[in-house]
């Protein structure tokens, strides 16, 4: 007789710094108790002295062990100057770039394979593959992601056409799991 895998529920949000998106996430029991593992990206904070966390997870398990990878790639316009210029010495710097966080990613996998793994994030990435219906445009770094997905049997876990990034009329989808 085969054993059964329970499923692993995960809750993602991008809060984009709202107040309302927090409180319905951390305010509410239902929200609360649909998920064993609550991704949060770009908290909400009172706090201006000090950088906002970028991520924060909740992680509730009983007898699992799963690796939780969390990746924040910032977007265009996060890595430019002031004038909004690439600005590779930062770049270097401060953001290792996805190329390295994807090789660093494929080399925990490889070392932990018969563990269960668990990648998402703020990836910054637009691809046909898992953005809306009709949304054409694709950054060339996530066939990068893309061939890391393919090469350890994972698979997207977000249901199609979902809405992870909102900014006025514009929406798309840019946070993964």
């Amino acid at each position: 007789m085969t054993q059964q895998k329970a499923q692993l529920k995960v809750l993602q949000a991008n809060c984009g710094k709202r107040v309302a998106v927090m409180q319905h996430l951390f305010g509410e029991k239902e929200v609360q108790n649909t998920a064993d593992i609550i991704a949060v990206q770009e908290l909400h904070t009172n706090n201006t002295k000090t950088p906002p966390p970028r991520v924060a997870f909740f992680i509730k398990l009983a007898d699992k062990l799963v690796h939780v990878y969390n990746v924040y790639n910032p977007g265009p316009q996060s890595r430019g100057d002031e004038n909004g210029e690439e600005n590779s010495l930062t770049e270097d710097i401060n953001h290792p770039g996805l190329s390295r966080t994807l090789d660093c990613l494929r080399a925990e996998i490889h070392a932990r394979e018969e563990d269960e793994h668990l990648i998402l994030g703020d990836f910054n990435l637009h691809h046909p593959m898992w953005a809306a219906t009709g949304y054409n445009h694709q950054d060339p770094e996530a066939e990068q992601l893309i061939d890391l997905v393919t090469d350890h049997q994972l698979e997207l876990l977000l249901p199609e056409d979902t809405v992870t990034y909102e900014q006025g009329d514009h929406q798309t989808t840019i946070d993964l799991v």
